[in-house]
This record gives C-alpha cells, sequence and structure tokens, in this order.
C-alpha cells in the first residue's frame, strides 16, 4: 500500500500534539512494520522543519528529528 502522509499528521506524532498524537503514532508504528510506502510532499519537509525549530527553538534538534523519520521512507 502506497500512503501520501499529510504533514500535520508527522506534527500530530513528532510534537505529542494533544487529542491526535496516539492516531498519529499508530500509523507511524503500522508502516514501520508493515513496510508500506509511505510519501510527503517536498514541501512537507521544510514545512515541519520550521514547525519543529518553532516549537523547541533547536533547529538541531528539528534536524535529528526529520533524521529519525528518513529511515521510514527507505525501509
Amino acid at each position: 500500500m502506497r500512503l501520501l502522509i499529510d504533514t500535520n499528521v508527522i506534527l500530530d506524532y513528532l510534537l505529542s500534539r494533544e487529542g491526535f498524537h496516539e492516531q498519529a503514532k499508530e500509523l507511524f508504528e503500522l508502516v514501520k512494520f508493515k513496510r508500506d510506502f509511505e510519501f510527503v510532499s517536498s514541501s512537507a519537509v521544510t514545512d515541519i522543519f520550521y514547525h519543529l525549530n518553532k516549537a523547541s527553538h533547536d533547529s538541531y534538534a528539528a534536524q535529528d528529528q526529520i533524521r529519525e523519520l528518513i529511515p521510514l521512507s527507505t525501509t
């Protein structure tokens, strides 16, 4: 199965946003264990970085969080 994951779903997962984090976490666990093909739009990466950096005020932490997602997209 191929999935296009919305930017907000990724942010729900990474930022542990109340009310949405658990569902996003379940999606990422499903993708990880089922080895489905997941995609994000190219603009999503910069949008995700912007929001992570804004929330943490730490660009290195934001970069690290994005790097953690990369193995999911290459498995």
